[in-house]
């Protein structure tokens, strides 16, 4: 079985992380301390005229990030991972949890970066440490008059995604058996693309987030139709309770029979089964 994985902050509760949106949400903080949208704090524009306030972000963020580790979710993606015949995992987070939970390079893409490493403005060195710093960290490398600023190697809002890391998605997706969204909101219109584009090949698509829905997020500005609606398995509970299940239930499917309409039907009964157990009524989504 060809499995591609789609993953959002929401994995990374297992961890001890809190997700971006939402009330209690890490973007609600931001704009609690800082007065700024997220969209404007973690943007090019303040990265250049005020670097300080990003970097007060930042390094928030990276302390934040100290002593996690890897949760159930991102193990179960790992037995996922080395159970498939190919498994590629394209993840929106930059805390490195996947990675370091050991899923392999060549099955993994960082889509918006890594928070664990530094780009010079100036002479263009990536890091992969921090030298001490006040408010903004300067790159120690740089030679000449001048030491140019570090930033994150992450993608800010109104930066584009690499072009690379996209079509190697796109490419891998064009031959999967199922396609997963976990832990993610889906707020880009990159996502739409690649949920519509499963949908049209016929790949299962299952949607796990507490509030995952064909209608969620920018899905709605998706052009629908019944096959978009049908397309979509979506299972309303957290990644930390639902991720793990599901992977025993694909690798179940894939030793039974690996035929697409064998993986659809017994992924539609999981989902049944698997809320009836762990929801209440009236959280279900029926498709």
């Amino acid at each position: 079985m060809r499995v591609m994985c789609l993953t959002g902050a929401g994995i990374s509760v297992s961890s001890g992380l809190h997700t971006y949106r939402g009330t209690d949400g890490r973007y609600s903080s931001i704009k609690d301390e800082f007065g700024l949208p997220v969209e404007k704090l973690l943007s090019p524009t303040t990265l250049m005229n005020n670097p300080e306030m990003l970097w007060a972000y930042w390094r928030g963020f990276l302390a934040n990030l100290q002593g996690v580790k890897p949760g159930i979710t991102h193990q179960a993606l790992r037995k996922l991972a080395q159970s498939c015949d190919a498994f590629l995992e394209v993840t929106q987070n930059v805390d490195g949890l996947s990675r370091a939970a050991g899923i392999a390079e060549d099955s993994l893409i960082e889509l918006h970066g890594r928070a664990d490493t530094f780009l010079c403005m100036k002479c263009k060195v990536t890091r992969s440490s921090l030298p001490s710093f006040d408010r903004v960290p300067h790159c120690p490398d740089c030679r000449g008059q001048g030491k140019g600023i570090l930033r994150p190697t992450v993608t800010l809002f109104g930066e584009n995604l690499s072009r690379k890391s996209i079509l190697r998605a796109h490419a891998f997706l064009e031959s999967a058996d199922v396609f997963v969204v976990a832990g993610t909101s889906i707020q880009f219109e990159y996502l739409v693309y690649m949920i519509t584009e499963a949908i049209r090949l016929s790949i299962p698509v299952v949607y796990v987030d507490p509030k995952a829905s064909p209608y969620a997020g920018a899905l709605l500005t998706a052009d629908f139709d019944t096959d978009l609606v049908n397309g979509i398995i979506p299972i309303r509970l957290p990644a930390e309770i639902a991720l793990p299940l599901l992977v025993d239930e694909l690798i179940r499917l894939d030793q039974v029979r690996n035929d697409p309409a064998h993986v659809k039907s017994g992924l539609l009964a999981f989902k049944e089964a698997t809320e009836a157990e762990h929801c209440s009524p009236g959280e279900q989504v029926t498709v």
